[in-house]
Parts: C-alpha cells; structure tokens; sequence
C-alpha cells in the first residue's frame, strides 16, 4: 500500500483536505499533488536520515513516514506548530536509524590479544597501563544521534 494511502487512512479526510488546500476554504478533495510531494519527501529524506530506505511492509517505518508526510504538510502550509513537528520527526527518524540503519558501526574485532590475568602470584604482572586502577577511566560510546 503507498505512504499515501497510509496517511489517508490514518487521518481524517477533512483534516487532509484543509492541510493540502491552506488557501481554498471551499476545498472538498485532498490536494493529491501536494501530498506527494510530501509523501515523495519523506520517502528521500527515510534513506538519508535512518540509513535504510523506506519498506512499506515495515509498520515501524510507516509509522514514521506517516509523521513525516503530516509534517512537511504542515510546514508547506506555513502552520505555526509546523517546525516543532518536522523537529519531533527528525528525532524520531534518527532514533529508527539507531536501531536499523545500516551506517552504524557494528562492533567487531580481530585481534588475538587477551587481557591479561589480574592474580599477580600465579600469572605475569600487568603492565602499568593495563592496571586496574585505570578502569574508571574507560571511555564511553558516542552519544546517540550526535
């Protein structure tokens, strides 16, 4: 099913129609035109932003791309709460790209070194930069999103 009919069926007609005919109040039918170009926006900005292309068999990524089309719909319409939704969207696609992007760095390695053994009286000392007094000191991942 397109992103489209996604959006009209969870959104009332006569809210879609007020949002795709801003400056038609006499308006009876969904600006078709302008809600894809919503809909063709999102559906650009789902690869960029979460890093895996929008599936429509994916009822995560429906949810998200129906938020996206109602954002930049509003925004096209200049509604004042229009930035704060297309701000709340950006969150949300960036979180999903967290979870499924596939421009994430898995982490992996090939390395065939071991810690060493911290019993000093049955293995070799630890070297100095291997003490455990340095554990606090570890570094933590990146913060999401940034």
């Amino acid at each position: 099913m397109p992103l489209s009919t996604h959006v009209q069926n969870r959104y009332s007609s006569e809210y879609l129609v007020q949002l795709t005919n801003p400056q038609n109040r006499n308006a009876s039918t969904i600006d078709t035109t302008l809600l894809g170009f919503s809909v063709d926006d999102v559906d650009a900005l789902f690869d960029v932003y979460a890093g895996v292309a929008y599936d429509d068999a994916d009822a995560t990524h429906i949810a998200v791309a129906v938020e996206g089309v109602i954002a930049f719909l509003m925004r096209r319409t200049g509604q004042s709460a229009a930035e704060a939704r297309v701000t709340a969207w950006l969150s949300s696609i960036r979180a999903l790209g967290g979870v499924e992007g596939r421009n994430r760095v898995t982490p992996d390695s090939t390395t065939r070194f071991q810690p060493s053994a911290d019993d000093r009286l049955t293995s070799t000392p630890r070297p100095a930069f291997d003490d455990r007094r340095f554990d606090p000191f570890q570094p933590k991942p990146p913060a999401a999103g940034g």
